[in-house]
């Protein structure tokens, strides 16, 4: 069975001062980033992605506020937090976690950090694609590719950087 695969980079953040604290993992959106995260969601609408069985992202505060509005756009309620979408992840742990979740549903929408989104679409397509703030690729995964987890078993459908 075919599945669809959403990677997506969290909108524009504040920076740190400016938003009032102190670390990397408390920034959060810019009012950019808020509306470049709905531009997305509404453009992968438009693109034929109807509702995802699942959204993950990683733990940072940033991500989870993307989550939260292409949930909203959605109506998809339940986002489940993934370390492994942190950002400080290697390939093989954002691998294996998209794996995981694959053996209980057919599309996913994953929202993480540069520059491992990009790498991951890069190993899934053999396309190197430029995610920009609040900007993803949708993928159709080839089913024979994905049983057998190798490498470029996904198409592209749709890249867009709002």
């Amino acid at each position: 069975m075919t599945k669809l695969l959403v990677l997506m980079r969290h909108g524009k953040a504040q920076a740190p001062a400016e938003s009032g604290v102190s670390s990397d993992f408390e920034k959060i959106l810019s009012e950019k980033g808020k509306k470049d995260s709905l531009t997305s969601a509404l453009k992968l609408i438009e693109n034929g992605f109807v509702k995802p069985d699942l959204i993950i992202s990683s733990p940072l505060v940033r991500a989870v506020q993307t989550a939260e509005i292409v949930s909203e756009a959605f109506k998809k309620e339940e986002i489940k937090i993934e370390t492994a979408l942190s950002g400080s992840s290697d390939l093989q742990s954002i691998l294996n976690c998209l794996f995981n979740h694959f053996s209980n549903c057919d599309s996913l929408i994953a929202i993480g950090h540069q520059p491992t989104m990009g790498m991951t679409v890069e190993y899934l397509t053999g396309q190197l694609i430029n995610l920009g703030c609040a900007g993803f690729a949708y993928m159709k995964l080839d089913p024979c590719g994905w049983k057998d987890k190798k490498k470029n078993f996904a198409h592209i459908i749709k890249a867009f950087n709002p």
